[in-house]
């Protein structure tokens, strides 16, 4: 399994932070350049972490203030009928789609190939993209 972007392990290890009141809600985040020596990292790498924590709603960034801890809600369960984020669904997919391509590529047969060939073409050919059919 490959390793994961350094950001992520940046942003759990601020995650941590944040959770053993190290960073309490409403208090300020260290700026960039010194969240990046104490990570050894480069800014670049501290940015990407504060976007992902921002979009897991643990963090908001303040233009020209800095990066504030946000409030945790006190029930940490989730309801059936609660919105899965963007961001959610782009981690779900990364874990599953490339073993279900690689499954399909594994079993697929000569005609359902060529099928999928001639989708590919007329979607090329702007022939009713969103309709393409073999």
């Amino acid at each position: 399994m490959k390793s994961r972007r350094m950001f992520w392990q940046i942003a759990e290890k601020i995650e941590s932070l944040i959770s053993s009141g190290l960073y309490p809600p409403g208090s300020r985040l260290p700026p960039e350049r010194e969240l990046a020596e104490t990570f050894d990292v480069s800014r670049p790498t501290i940015r990407e972490a504060i976007i992902a924590l921002e979009v897991m709603q643990l963090v908001e960034v303040k233009t020209s203030s800095g990066v504030y801890v946000l409030e945790r809600p006190t029930d940490q369960h989730v309801d059936a009928d609660e919105k899965i984020s963007a961001f959610e669904l782009t981690q779900a997919r990364a874990l599953v789609e490339g073993e279900a391509a690689a499954l399909a590529a594994m079993s697929i047969t000569s005609e359902e190939l060529d099928a999928l060939q001639k989708t590919l073409d007329a979607m090329e050919a702007g022939v009713d993209a969103e309709k393409a059919e073999p």
